[in-house]
């Protein structure tokens, strides 16, 4: 670590966000920051004997692992009282402590005895300790506990059979239409996927459930539809295609020649098409049950396919103008031939139903596991990160309250995170507008070292959140911390730096 990364680090006036491998230093450099937020606080009562005074409780310093907390806990108690001695901790940051050794016996002793207040901890244990304190607003037990993950597992299941069970005693239409389509243990196992995953999927819960199921069907297949039509002149094809049928009106010896029975297919789906059909859904239908009868894989075997047998037809000439009017045709599609079968079909339209019938099913059982452990008095680690997302959200003063408490804030291992843990940090640190404060974060993160996929963490949003900090902080808030202290230089040249841009691009 150079010292302007160091001091950097220190810096109070704007965020930042701190990119640091293993062996790099983070851990020195958040203790280190802590202590000088300390020693800011201490210039801020030098200068105001009068206001109030802020101590280890408004520091709140997020870490992903209990024992990550404890130890950077003892480490910055370390520093803290070596700073209260008059004693230097670090040769490059000889200013730090400065206005802690120009105060007073008594404010001295003062913040030693406040750091027993400190709020360093885990997402989690940060996340309970709100619910505990706003149980009333957030509707819980005070006295809820975390369940244990394999009893919590056994609950799952016991009560996933109840609701599966009642919503067939009730003829449910959601379960039905899902039944149509899958086994009980298929779904049973979309269920469990959803649940354990549901961190991921409260944006899209949210957006299915914004309109009545038909309007939504609606809405979603149109999208669908726009998206993955392929673009052509579905007049000129099907204009096209009307002047081959012209051949079936030509004799031929037998009806069952390959050619005569391409004919009759393709006349077939053209007739099959609604009237008034135009434009992207006709181009939709067409490549759903007329186009296909004329693709393969390689297009240029089609021919071989239904080459028809010269023998079969009465006028050669008639069998050699289909063939190449079909290729021509299939030709004239270009780019957007290999596109024909990723159009929205019927199959598509069935699954559309399914998949709002699932949402309606999962958000029921989300709501019955609500009331269930509402009864038992516990709750999961994922339903205390989602409840205190769900309070902050609903209770602007109860996010105001924790916004002016928390003056800095401190994310190390940011990498091991996701959208609900960070919207829950970003609304902390968010001003009475609910806009991101310009200074007061610091987050430390490595994609590298992402090791919580299990629980559901996304490195995606660590470059959510260096843009959020970017964009609020008017000055640069990138330090990179690039010199390792436990590698060798011929190994992090060799193998790190060579083989994780491939990995992370």
């Amino acid at each position: 670590m150079t010292q302007s990364e160091l001091q950097k680090a220190m810096l109070m006036d704007r965020n930042l966000f701190i990119e640091a491998s293993a062996g790099t230093g983070k851990t020195y450099t958040l203790t280190k920051r802590y202590c000088a937020i300390l020693d800011d606080f201490a210039r801020q009562a030098l200068e105001n004997p009068e206001a109030h005074r802020y101590d280890p409780s408004n520091i709140l310093v997020i870490t992903f692992t209990r024992k990550a907390a404890n130890e950077m806990t003892v480490k910055i108690f370390r520093d803290l009282k070596k700073l209260l001695a008059g004693k230097f901790i670090d040769e490059e940051l000889a200013g730090l402590g400065q206005y802690l050794r120009q105060s007073g016996p008594e404010y001295r002793l003062w913040l030693e005895g406040t750091f027993s207040r400190h709020a360093i901890s885990t997402i989690d244990s940060f996340c309970m300790q709100i619910l505990k304190d706003y149980a009333f607003t957030a509707g819980l037990d005070p006295d809820f506990k975390v369940e244990e993950e394999v009893r919590s597992a056994l609950f799952f299941e016991k009560e996933l059979d109840r609701f599966l069970k009642t919503k067939a005693l009730h003829k449910d239409p959601d379960l039905s239409m899902v039944f149509d389509e899958l086994t009980v243990d298929q779904v049973k196992q979309v269920i469990q996927y959803m649940y354990e995953h549901r961190l991921f999927l409260q944006d899209w819960l949210h957006k299915m459930g914004r309109k009545p199921k038909e309007d939504m069907e609606k809405e979603i297949w149109h999208d669908w539809v726009q998206a993955y039509t392929p673009d052509f002149d579905e007049a000129h094809v099907v204009h096209e295609l009307r002047q081959v049928l012209e051949a079936l009106e030509s004799p031929v010896y037998d009806e069952s020649d390959a050619a005569r029975c391409l004919l009759r297919d393709l006349q077939k789906a053209l007739d099959a098409i609604p009237s008034g059909t135009t434009g992207i859904e006709l181009r939709r239908v067409l490549c759903e049950s007329v186009l296909p009868l004329l693709m393969t894989k390689n297009r240029d075997k089609f021919l071989s396919r239904y080459n028809g047998n010269k023998l079969n037809w009465k006028y050669l000439q008639v069998l050699k103008n289909v063939k190449e009017s079909l290729k021509d045709l299939t030709d004239s599609l270009g780019l957007e031939a290999p596109r024909v079968c990723e159009a929205p079909n019927t199959l598509d339209q069935t699954g559309l139903r399914v998949l709002i019938a699932i949402h309606g099913l999962f958000v029921a059982f989300q709501e019955h596991m609500d009331r269930f452990q509402t009864r038992m008095g516990y709750l999961t680690f994922d339903d205390v990160i989602l409840k205190t997302q769900s309070l902050l959200k609903q209770h602007e003063n109860i996010r105001k309250s924790l916004s002016r408490r928390y003056v800095h804030i401190m994310v190390d291992e940011f990498q091991d995170t996701n959208d609900p843990r960070w919207d829950i940090i970003r609304m902390i640190a968010s001003d009475e507008k609910g806009l991101l404060r310009p200074s007061g974060l610091f987050i430390v993160g490595d994609k590298k070292q992402s090791i919580y996929g299990f629980q559901q963490a996304d490195v995606t949003v660590m470059k959510q959140a260096r843009d959020d900090l970017a964009k609020a902080s008017v000055k640069p808030a990138d330090i990179v911390l690039r010199n390792n202290y436990r590698s060798t230089g011929r190994f992090i040249e060799k193998v790190v730096n060579t083989l994780f841009p491939r990995l992370f691009p």
